[in-house]
């Protein structure tokens, strides 16, 4: 999915299909444009999408970490709040000496609590 203002793309998903249930994999939107809500229209177009094809559920999945206060997964509950679902979140490294190139690159060290670790530095210059 893709969300477009004046040309520009403000927000995209990744999502897979798997017989009538769509798993929202990866989603992201452009901070600047937060004022239109391209998060939401992402999950509107999703959703009308899914209707006209026969899908049954939209699985969200969790949020960043397992706390029940994620603010990720608070958000995505916004979207199910009648419904609940176990999830997990993995923390896997396949190539080693990359993840280890993006956390110098980046200024952060490799063991820390936030995962990615090369992402810590982004995450809270958005929060």
């Amino acid at each position: 999915m893709e969300v477009s203002y004046e040309g520009q793309t403000i927000g995209m998903s990744l999502n897979f299909l798997y017989e009538k249930t769509i798993h929202i994999h990866l989603s992201g939107t452009m901070r600047e444009f937060d004022y239109l809500s391209p998060a939401f229209i992402l999950r509107y177009a999703l959703a009308v999408w899914g209707k006209e094809n026969g899908v049954e559920l939209i699985h969200e999945g969790g949020g960043r970490t397992n706390a029940a206060d994620d603010s990720l997964y608070l958000f995505k509950k916004q979207f199910g709040k009648n419904t609940s679902f176990n999830f997990c979140v993995a923390r896997q490294i396949w190539n080693k000496s990359v993840y280890q190139q993006l956390c110098e690159a980046m200024g952060t060290p490799i063991d820390s609590d936030y995962f990615p670790a090369y992402r810590s530095a982004l995450s809270l210059e958005f929060n």
